[in-house]
């Protein structure tokens, strides 16, 4: 296995206890040896680490955005100016 991340270790810390067992159960059901993990103590590697972060990260943006009231179309104008600030057409 590549370098552990930092927050694949911390999710592996937390979560392997359950998601060990639990893909064992779906392989030896199944019959999907493949997801299996190669260790019990790092079931979980870094591309889906990675993947639960950028949702966590999405939905923390988006829970802040409305708690602070801006609306959809605000955001999407912001983000377009902001886009066209960026390669300075503005």
């Amino acid at each position: 296995m590549e370098h552990e991340l930092w927050f694949t270790a911390l999710l592996n810390k937390l979560l392997a206890g359950v998601v060990t067992p639990m893909l064992g159960a779906i392989a030896q059901i199944h019959h999907l040896e493949w997801v299996r993990p190669e260790n019990a103590s790092q079931p979980i590697p870094n591309y889906i680490a990675m993947e639960v972060m950028v949702i966590l990260l999405i939905l923390i943006g988006a829970i802040l955005l409305r708690r602070f009231g801006f609306t959809a179309a605000l955001v999407m104008r912001l983000s377009v100016v902001a886009v066209w600030h960026i390669i300075g057409r503005i």
